[in-house]
């Protein structure tokens, strides 16, 4: 199916009706129906679009737009017409990677280049940033939601934070290996997981040392 120019992320709503094509050089979202495996519709976004992640509810997409300057931008859309709602502030430079909370109201802008992480309330739309450390490049949550831990691959850190307010605050940082870029919570919330790929070691956090 041919779609923008150089597709680098894809998003799936709940009902699998359509899927949503970030393309990085032509600065759209395409949009493939899934019944048809034909490309209805072609969104325009930011610069540099390079990810998106879709609402649980299915009604709205949040792209991460890497190539507005001198800070990124996040484009909302709405599913239901597959239109550009508004266009938001990201609060850091260059951001590649988006996530949203376990129930979806928070909104994580992630990416190198920065020590700040950009969150949205998604109900509000209301826009701030958190300083954690050099280039977070992941975010996981504890089972009940209320705890985010970010990878800082460029401090070689995992930043803890108390996400029950919003902003979420910074409660404590812990020591990991080199350049780690992935977590993961076990189901219990007990143990965090980090890959370092650059000394090829996996980290392993309790939970339960870093609450504040």
């Amino acid at each position: 199916i041919p779609v923008g120019t150089t597709p680098v992320a894809l998003a799936l709503p709940p009902d699998e009706s359509k899927v949503y094509v970030v393309n990085f050089r032509s600065d759209k979202v395409s949009v493939i129906t899934t019944a048809t495996l034909e490309v209805s519709k072609d969104i325009a976004v930011g610069i540099g679009p390079a990810a998106i992640v879709i609402t649980p509810n299915g009604q709205r997409a949040y792209v991460a737009n890497s190539g507005a300057t001198p800070n990124g931008t996040v484009s909302v859309m709405n599913l239901a017409t597959d239109t550009l709602l508004e266009t938001l502030p990201a609060y850091r430079p260059s951001p590649s990677v988006v996530t949203l909370s376990p129930d979806g109201r928070v909104l994580y802008v992630l990416g190198a280049g920065s020590r700040f992480v950009g969150v949205i309330d998604t109900t509000t739309n209301q826009v701030a940033r958190v300083e954690t450390d050099d280039d977070p490049v992941a975010v996981t949550f504890s089972p009940t939601g209320q705890r985010a831990y970010i990878a800082n691959q460029g401090d070689n850190t995992v930043v803890v934070l108390d996400t029950t307010t919003f902003p979420p605050t910074k409660l404590t940082e812990v020591e990991v290996g080199q350049g780690p870029n992935s977590l993961v919570v076990s189901p219990d919330g007990a143990k965090v997981y980090v890959a370092n790929p650059l000394d090829n070691t996996i980290s392993i956090i309790s939970a339960a040392a870093t609450q504040a």
